[in-house]
């Protein structure tokens, strides 16, 4: 017996997900932020920091990989403004 394949995302359900990524993206920045003044960022008491970090990391990862399966499933649609919006696309961040 196969397997089956699994159908994708619709394209407005990658820009749905495009959005709350961001949105957590942005969130996690200002938790880093506020967290780096009010301990240290490295050391046994810069543990938050290194979290978050790699929390911060992973969601660009996950973006980056979504943006690439938007491309290959809606290559009609697709647009980088879906997974980087706004300036985000212009300046590589």
């Amino acid at each position: 017996m196969g397997t089956k394949r699994k159908p994708g995302l619709t394209f407005e359900r990658h820009r749905a997900i495009g959005k709350q990524l961001k949105d957590i993206r942005d969130d996690l920045t200002n938790l880093l932020v506020e967290c780096s003044h009010a301990y240290p960022n490295t050391g046994e008491r810069g543990a938050q920091a290194k979290w978050l970090n790699r929390a911060y990391h992973n969601i660009d990862r996950a973006r980056c990989s979504l943006d690439s399966r938007l491309f290959e499933d809606h290559p009609q649609e697709a647009e980088v403004g879906i997974y980087y919006p706004g300036n985000e696309a212009k300046h590589g961040n």
